[in-house]
Order: C-alpha cells, then structure tokens, then sequence
C-alpha cells in the first residue's frame, strides 16, 4: 500500500515538465518503512509500558504516510495543470489516494494513461 503510494507520486513527478522540488519524497518512504518494523512489535508486545511508544511511532508512521499521500496527490493535479497548487485544490485527488478501495479503480486508469501518452511522445532511440 505504502508502495504504491509513492509510486504514483514518483512516476507522475519523473514524467512531468513542472516537478514538485524539494519534497524529499525517498526519505518519507523509508522512514515509512523503517517505522512499520517497531509498530509491528509494539502492537503484538503486552508489556503495558509499550503504550505511549506504540502512540508516538503509531503518529510518526501516520505523518510519513500523509506526506507520501500529499506529495502524489499534488503531483497527479499538477500533471493535468501546470501551476503550484494549495492542499485545498489536490485535496480530491489526496481523499482518493487516502480511500484506496475506491481510489484504485479511478486513479490507476488515469495513471495508465499518463504513462501511455509519455510512452507515445518520447522517442525511440
């Protein structure tokens, strides 16, 4: 899931004119990534002093995680216009990616296309 979060925002930001810089998109997912191994233990520990780190590694995952979601919704609007967007503008895009039961059936077909016609313009060498 965490994967393909970042893909969506990696791939649309290789492909794109107008690139989100500065985002620092490969540290949010290995910091993802590097939180998930102690949240997995601490949710299966039953010593009772574990709470309040399960609670602040539990925060840090969510806010990496966020930032993952951010930057690819704001890199998939920014495909479509090429301009500097506000949270409030991509916020569709960042429900979608957040709902990936319903999210995966709109957003992959609109990145199949954005793939395709980048396949389509670059030439072959």
């Amino acid at each position: 899931m965490v994967g393909w979060f970042y893909s969506i925002g990696k791939v649309i930001n290789k492909i794109n004119k107008n690139k989100i810089e500065n985002y620092h998109e490969d540290l949010w997912l290995i910091l993802s990534l590097i939180f998930l191994v102690p949240l997995g233990y601490l949710n299966w520990s039953t010593t009772p002093s574990n709470d309040l780190l399960f609670f602040i590694v539990s925060l840090i995952e969510l806010f990496c995680i966020f930032k993952l979601i951010n930057f690819s919704a704001k890199a998939l609007k920014q495909n479509k216009e090429k301009k500097n967007f506000k949270f409030a503008d991509y916020f569709g895009e960042f429900l979608l990616i957040c709902f990936i039961g319903i999210g995966f059936w709109i957003i992959q077909p609109k990145l199949n296309t954005i793939i395709k016609t980048n396949d389509n313009q670059t030439p072959n060498a």
